[in-house]
């Protein structure tokens, strides 16, 4: 895909999708659909109680045989997540996925740890590297058949289920946790772009403005 130059000597894709949402929508957000709105990031959103991202059966945790308390389970993240989230922007990726799942007789509470990388392009430089990526998230479900709750932590769930998936609230942990802007640690952008750049890029005089110099003295003269 071709690059090319911005104005802050970032290179960008060309074709790359903005989100885009109608003015009169803009309301109806919560603050963190705001939020990736604002970063240029996915808007999540459920259609008809069903959630975006596909959801994996190794993300499928069945509740009814555990018992009352907290439980741990670990989970590894690998190309067949990454694929299945339909985000443009990953490449592909590895984390490990750390969940405590605390139940009672009516609420299943997790606790989400993500640890890992994301592949991504550099936006600096176009070129692929390894995004780090290290949060938490907690999302509640309730045994209820009602949704009243505008709450996107609390979930209901009906009271006859056995089981809960987590792809879609460890892809939110993630998308929430990445930085705005993804770029190369110092020395290890792609070298034939930054030659690019450096002859593109406006570099200011070092040397002071002379007129600055006798606006001083001036000063000086009439203190």
């Amino acid at each position: 895909m071709p690059w090319y130059p911005d104005d802050r000597g970032h290179f960008l894709r060309a074709g790359r999708k903005a989100t885009q949402i109608p003015f009169e929508s803009i309301g109806q957000l919560n603050l963190p659909q705001i939020c990736r709105f604002a970063l240029n990031l996915p808007v999540l959103s459920r259609k008809n109680g069903e959630f975006t991202v596909e959801a994996l059966p190794e993300h499928t945790i069945a509740f009814n045989g555990l018992k009352d308390g907290a439980h741990a389970f670990d989970l590894v993240l690998g190309p067949a997540f990454f694929k299945a989230t339909g985000q443009e922007d990953f490449m592909g990726g590895q984390a490990n996925v750390h969940v405590v799942l605390e139940k009672n007789s009516h609420l299943l509470v997790t606790l989400i740890h993500v640890e890992g990388h994301v592949d991504m392009a550099c936006d600096h430089c176009n070129a692929p590297m390894h995004q780090a990526i290290s949060g938490d998230q907690r999302q509640v479900f309730k045994l209820s058949a009602e949704n009243e709750s505008d709450d996107d932590e609390l979930v209901s769930i009906d009271p006859g289920a056995h089981e809960i998936n987590l792809t879609h609230y460890i892809y939110e942990c993630i998308i929430l946790h990445l930085p705005g802007r993804h770029v190369h640690p110092a020395g290890q952008c792609d070298a034939d772009v930054e030659r690019a750049l450096n002859k593109v890029l406006v570099h200011p005089d070092p040397s002071p403005d002379p007129r600055w110099a006798a606006l001083d003295n001036l000063k000086k003269k009439n203190a």
